[in-house]
């Protein structure tokens, strides 16, 4: 039932302006979560040159502790993203999946970025420094 309201969106006349807004917000919070140094992951480029953006921004911080560390102190500031550890992904690339959504406003992703900056300065300080881009 959800794959199909999904597709229904999707085709609808606003599915076009909801599916730009969405990427849109993505490459908004890659650039925000770039400018405060974490280690993103670029998007996929074809070979045409085409850039592959997803609503899912992963950011990679390699050490599955650290990880999970980083994790609760988002969660305890107010912003919630996924995990994936070993072996979901390979030893040392564990990182955390953000995600946006098209209902997602500039002031809302600026609010979470302000909390990632504060938590990245506040962990690295007690857990020496995260991967960088």
């Amino acid at each position: 039932g959800a794959a199909l309201a999904a597709v229904r969106i999707c085709r609808s006349e606003e599915g076009p302006q909801l599916f730009a807004r969405v990427l849109a917000n993505a490459r908004y919070l890659h650039a925000g979560l770039s400018q405060l140094g974490f280690h993103v992951v670029a998007p996929t480029r074809l070979a045409d040159g085409t850039e592959i953006v997803t609503p899912v921004v992963p950011v990679v911080v390699g050490d599955d502790w650290k990880a999970g560390l980083l994790w609760k102190a988002l969660y305890q500031a107010g912003v919630f993203v996924n995990t994936a550890l070993h072996p979901a992904v390979p030893p040392a690339g564990a990182l955390l999946r953000t995600s946006v959504m098209a209902s997602h406003d500039e002031t809302t992703l600026d609010e979470a970025l302000e909390i990632f900056g504060r938590v990245k300065r506040a962990f690295e300080a007690e857990h020496g420094p995260l991967p960088t881009g």
